[in-house]
C-alpha cells in the first residue's frame, strides 16, 4: 500500500505479525506512560496545535524504536451546531520524526441530534485535510453506531499542520429560513470525541524537536517528563529553569502545565526527563568539551529503550548556560540542530518586546491581531479579552475605536456590526455600501465596567444577503473584516487601579514595558515543593501575559522585589518577611498566628494547613505589583501548584487575597470599605478636557454676545453742527 509516510515495518509484513509485535509495544508505551503521569499530571485543553517544523530536514535518531499511541480529545465541552450549514476544524501538527503507522489511526465521533430534525434532509461529513472520509445522513438512521468511528488513512496525513473537519447541514422546518435563530435545530458533538493516532516512538530525538518530545501538545497531559537541577541548585540554574517554564507557557498559551521538579546529587534520570543546570560535571551525559562561557544541548536516553528520552540543557559557566537555554527558545536555532546534540559558544540576541497593553493608544495589531475576518452569511462573532494594566487610574473618556470593511453584497436595512463590552452592548453600525471600506464605530467604555480589572470585547455581525438559500455559508461574498488599526484608548482619570489577582501572575504596567526582568524570591534552601511551584507561575505567566518573560532569582532575602516580582515562602518564615510586613494585607506572626488587615474578611483558621496568595503595590515602585505566597507546608504548596497547573482552576484566583484551603476549595477575597462607587460617581461628574474646551468656549461667546448686546445700549453722543455763517459772510 502505498504512503506518504516513512514505517517501521515493511508494508508487507503479515498482519498477524504486525498485531503481535503491537501488543508488546503498547504494553511497554502504556508502563512508560503511566510513570511518565505520575510524574508529570497534566491538564486538558482544547487548542490548535502552535508549534513549528521543518520539513525537509534529516532526522538523526538512534537505538530501537517502539510505538506511542494518542487519545486526543479536542473539546473540552460540548459543542453545539444549530444553523442550518456548520463547520468546525481541529488542528494538530505531525513534527518531522512523528511518523504516522498505517491503518491505525481513526476519529471516533460523538454525537446527538434534536428530535425535530426532519428524517433524511441533513448529513454530516468528516474531512481529513480536505479529503472527505465518510458521509451519515442527520438525524441517524437504525443501525448507525454512535460513536461514530472513522479511519483515517495514512495516505492523507502530512507534517505539519493537519486538519480534521465536520461538515453538516440540518432543517427543521420546509420553509425557507425558518432554521435560523431556531434553537430546536441542534446537532451536538460530545466532547467525548476522540482522535486516535499512533506514531513511531524511537529512542532519541533531533533538538530540532525541540520541545517535543518532552512538551507534546498531542497529549491531554502536555508535559511528558520531570525537570531535575543540582541540589541547592545556584541562582542562576533557578532563572534558567524559570526562563524554560516560561518558553513553555508561551508556546501552549491556553495549556495546563504540570512542570514537577526534583533536586538531585548527580544529573542520572531513570525516564524521560529535563536536565538543567550551571555545572557541567554534575551529569555524566555532559558533552566532553565545552569551551569556556560556552553552553551545551543534548539529548540522550539513559535507559536505552523507546519513550526514555533526556534533554539536558547546561553550561561552562552560568553565561554558557544562559546561552544554551536561550538558544533552546529561538526556532531560527533550534531548527538548524540536526543532531543529538549541541554547542552554544555565543549567547542569543534578545528581541525587544514591543509595549502592549498600556495607558494611552495600543491597536489590535499590538495585541496580536492583524486583521480579524468573521466570514459567512447570518451571525458571526469573535472575542478579544484585555487586562487592566497595572496600577492604572482610569477615565471616562475611555473607548474603544474599530476600524472594518466588509463586503458590499449584503443588505444594508438587516446588516449590522455591534460592540460588547462585558456583555453589555455599547456601540453598532449598520453595514452599508457607504463604510465598506472604511467603516468606523467610536465606543466609549461604561465607567461601571472601565472600573473592572479585565474586559471581555465582543464583536457581533449580522450578515443578511436577502433572499437566499439559507443552508448555504456564503464565506465569499458575506464577510466582514476588524482591521488591526483598530484601537483602544484609555485615558487617566479617578477610577484607582489596585492590584487585583485575576490572570495571576499578570506583570504588564501602565506604560506597557515589561521589565527586562522579574525578581522571583525564594527560601534559603528550596524544597523541591517550591521549585514546582515556582516553575509552573513562570509557566502560567506567560500565558496571562502573552508574552516570554526573563527572571532573576533570590535565596533567602525579600527586599530585592521591592520593585516588584513574585516571592514564595512558607509561614514559619516569620523573620524573613518582616522587610515588607507593612506592606502585606497577611502575614505570619508566630505559629498558627496572623496578621490580617481589617480590610480583609480572613478568618485565621481558613489558613491553617492551606496556602495565601496576595497582591500588594511594590513598595518602591509607583507601577509594579509584588505578589507573595505563603503556604504551611510542602503539602499546601503541592495544593497550590495543582491549582495553579489547572487553567480553570486558576482563573478562578482573584481579588487582593486569594486562599486555597486544605481541601482545595479557592476563595478571592477582595478589600472591603473602597469607596469604589464613590470614584465612579466622581469620574461620572468630572469635567473631561473636551467638555472644559467647550464650556470655555461657550463662556467666551457668551461674554462676546454681552458685550456687544451692551454696546447697543450705550447712549451716542450727538454730532455737533457745523457753524457755517462766517464763512459765507467772508
Amino acid at each position: 500500500m502505498k504512503t506518504s509516510h516513512t514505517i517501521v515495518t515493511p508494508v508487507d509484513l503479515k498482519r498477524k505479525q504486525l498485531s503481535n509485535r503491537r501488543r508488546r509495544l503498547s504494553m511497554t508505551a502504556k508502563a512508560l506512560s503511566l510513570l511518565c503521569f505520575a510524574m508529570s499530571m497534566g491538564v486538558t485543553s482544547a487548542e490548535a496545535r502552535d508549534l513549528t517544523s521543518k520539513p525537509g530536514q534529516k532526522v538523526a535518531t538512534t537505538g530501537p524504536v517502539g510505538m506511542h499511541a494518542y487519545n486526543l480529545h479536542p473539546l473540552a465541552e460540548d459543542k453545539v451546531f444549530v444553523n442550518p450549514s456548520n463547520q468546525w476544524s481541529y488542528f494538530f501538527e505531525i513534527k518531522q520524526g512523528m511518523e504516522i503507522y498505517p491503518g491505525e489511526s481513526y476519529f471516533s465521533l460523538d454525537y446527538s441530534t434534536s428530535a425535530t430534525l426532519q428524517p433524511g434532509q441533513g448529513s454530516m461529513t468528516v474531512f481529513l485535510n480536505g479529503y472527505p472520509l465518510a458521509s451519515r445522513v442527520l438525524p441517524p438512521i437504525a443501525g448507525d453506531s454512535i460513536p461514530w468511528r472513522v479511519q483515517l488513512p495514512d495516505k492523507y496525513f502530512k507534517q505539519g499542520f493537519n486538519e480534521v473537519k465536520i461538515a453538516n447541514r440540518q432543517k427543521s422546518s420546509d420553509l425557507p429560513c425558518r432554521d435560523i435563530d431556531n434553537y430546536a435545530n441542534w446537532l451536538k458533538i460530545g466532547k467525548n470525541t476522540e482522535l486516535h493516532l499512533v506514531r513511531k516512538d524511537p529512542t532519541t530525538f533531533p533538538l530540532m524537536l525541540y520541545p517535543f518530545p518532552y512538551l507534546d501538545p498531542l497529549e491531554d497531559d502536555v508535559v511528558r517528563c520531570h525537570w531535575m537541577v543540582p541540589t541547592d541548585p545556584t541562582v542562576d540554574t533557578l532563572a534558567n529553569m524559570l526562563d524554560t517554564a516560561s518558553d513553555w507557557g508561551k508556546r501552549l498559551t491556553s495549556r495546563g502545565m504540570r512542570i514537577q521538579v526534583a533536586t538531585r546529587p548527580s544529573g542520572s534520570p531513570s525516564g524521560e526527563a529535563l536536565l538543567i543546570s550551571g555545572n557541567s560535571r554534575w551529569s555524566k551525559y555532559s558533552p566532553d568539551k565545552i569551551p569556556n562561557n560556552g553552553g551545551a544541548l543534548r539529548n540522550f536516553s539513559a535507559t536505552g529503550q523507546p519513550g526514555g528520552s533526556s534533554l539536558l540543557i547546561t553550561g561552562a559557566s552560568a553565561v554558557g548556560l544562559h546561552s544554551a537555554e536561550g538558544a533552546l527558545t529561538q526556532t531560527e536555532m533550534t531548527s538548524q540542530m540536526g543532531s543529538l546534540e549541541s554547542i552554544i559558544d555565543t549567547p542569543p540576541v534578545d528581541a525587544a518586546i514591543p509595549p502592549s497593553i498600556r495607558l494611552g493608544s495600543f491597536s489590535f495589531t499590538d495585541l496580536g491581531f492583524p486583521a480579524i475576518h468573521l466570514a459567512g452569511a447570518f451571525h458571526q462573532r469573535t472575542s478579544i479579552t484585555i487586562r487592566r494594566p497595572l496600577r492604572c487610574d482610569l477615565g471616562r473618556e475611555s473607548y474603544i475605536k474599530l476600524k472594518f470593511r466588509h463586503s458590499a453584497s449584503m443588505n444594508p436595512l438587516r446588516s449590522l456590526i455591534t460592540i460588547f463590552l462585558n456583555g453589555i452592548p455599547i456601540g453598532s453600525s449598520k453595514l452599508e455600501p457607504e463604510n465598506a471600506n472604511d467603516g468606523i464605530i467610536r465606543a466609549r467604555i461604561p465607567v461601571e465596567e472601565l472600573a473592572k480589572n479585565f474586559w471581555v470585547i465582543d464583536i457581533a455581525c449580522f450578515h443578511d444577503l436577502g433572499a437566499a438559500d439559507c443552508s448555504k455559508s456564503y464565506d465569499d461574498v458575506a464577510w466582514t473584516v476588524i482591521e488591526g488599526e483598530s484601537t483602544f484608548e484609555l485615558a487617566n482619570g479617578n477610577l484607582i487601579g489596585r492590584p487585583y489577582l485575576e490572570s495571576f501572575p499578570y506583570l504588564i504596567p501602565s506604560t506597557g514595558v515589561v521589565p527586562n526582568s522579574i525578581d522571583f524570591g525564594f527560601s534559603a534552601k528550596p524544597s523541591d515543593e517550591e521549585l514546582t511551584l515556582a516553575a509552573i507561575v513562570a509557566g502560567r505567566a506567560a500565558q496571562t501575559n502573552r508574552i516570554t518573560l526573563n527572571w532573576t532569582t533570590r535565596k533567602g532575602e525579600v527586599t530585592s522585589a521591592l520593585q516588584g516580582g513574585v516571592v514564595v515562602g512558607y509561614y514559619s518564615e516569620v523573620s524573613r518577611f518582616d522587610p515588607i510586613k507593612k506592606d502585606l494585607l497577611v502575614y505570619p506572626v508566630g505559629p498558627g498566628k496572623f496578621h490580617i488587615d481589617p480590610k480583609i474578611q480572613l478568618m485565621p483558621d481558613t489558613l491553617v494547613d492551606g496556602a495565601v496568595i496576595q497582591a500588594v503595590a511594590a513598595p518602591k515602585s509607583s507601577t509594579g505589583v509584588l505578589y507573595v505566597i505563603m503556604a504551611q507546608d510542602n503539602d499546601a504548596l503541592n495544593l497550590a501548584s495543582s491549582i495553579l497547573a489547572d487553567p480553570n482552576k486558576a482563573d478562578t484566583i482573584g481579588g487582593q487575597v486569594c486562599v486555597i484551603t486544605k481541601d482545595s476549595r479557592v476563595i478571592p477575597l477582595k478589600l472591603v470599605g473602597l469607596k469604589e462607587n464613590a470614584e465612579i460617581i466622581k469620574e461620572l461628574n468630572t469635567y473631561t478636557p473636551t467638555m472644559l474646551a467647550i464650556m470655555s468656549l461657550f463662556v467666551v461667546a457668551l461674554v462676546g454676545v454681552a458685550v456687544w448686546v451692551g454696546k447697543q445700549f450705550v447712549k451716542k453722543p450727538k454730532p455737533v453742527a457745523e457753524d457755517d455763517s462766517e464763512e459765507s459772510e467772508g
